[in-house]
């Protein structure tokens, strides 16, 4: 059985939780308020990788001003191209080139307790031990106490499914345990298993978001 740990959110939060690799010690929470959106596309992967080209701030400003400000939703994007994607929600993101790719073992969807007292349901990811590290090198520049603003200026990393954004958290801290995240939002049970279905059979792509999202069209 997975195990839960109490989350907060307005529209749905990304949460660092105890788990098994720890012995159970809860690690501090990492709350983070994003944009909710789901996905039931799917395509197979266990492994990850980090991105090796590295893109200088005005080849970034310049693919951005190509991109992103010409509001057509980019179609398959490869891993280091700046994009403009949208969620299901309607909303276009204009994400840079990817800082990791893939690394999910396996996900899950469950019942957790919020610090309500109210049954939500959550999504728990678990990363393979190289999948973790290279989810943890994706975040630091985008978390709050390691922030790289010139690779990812609004400190969210999006979660990115078959170019669709399917969640953009604002990243609390640079390090997480492999099974110590959970998502927890405003998910229906189906919403919150297709979710889990997309993490573990796809292969996400985890980028940083350049600017605050936008109608998409």
């Amino acid at each position: 059985m997975l195990r839960t740990c109490g989350a907060i959110a307005l529209a749905l939060t990304l949460t660092a939780c105890g788990g098994a690799d720890d012995g159970g010690t809860a690690a501090d929470p990492a709350e983070a308020t994003v944009d909710r959106t789901a996905t039931d596309t799917a395509t197979s992967t266990t492994e990850a990788a980090t991105t090796t080209e590295a893109t200088t701030p005005r080849q970034l400003q310049d693919a951005v001003a190509a991109v992103c400000e010409s509001g057509e939703l980019s179609t398959a994007p490869a891993a280091d191209d700046v994009a403009l994607l949208a969620d299901r929600d309607g909303l276009a993101y204009c994400v840079g080139p990817a800082l990791a790719v893939g690394g999910i073992e396996s996900a899950a969807s469950n019942a957790a307790p919020s610090r309500n007292d109210e049954v939500v349901f959550a999504v728990f990811p678990i990363f393979t031990d190289a999948g973790i590290d290279a989810f943890n090198a994706a975040a630091t520049p985008c978390a709050v106490t390691t922030a790289d603003t010139e690779v990812c200026p609004t400190g969210r990393l999006a979660i990115v499914v078959d170019d669709l954004v399917i969640s953009a958290p604002a990243v609390q801290q640079a390090a997480f345990a492999r099974d110590q995240i959970s998502i927890t939002g405003d998910f229906t049970p189906e919403e919150a298993d297709a979710l889990a279905q997309a993490m573990q059979t796809s292969e996400p792509t985890f980028r940083p978001v350049l600017a605050d999202p936008a109608p998409a069209g």
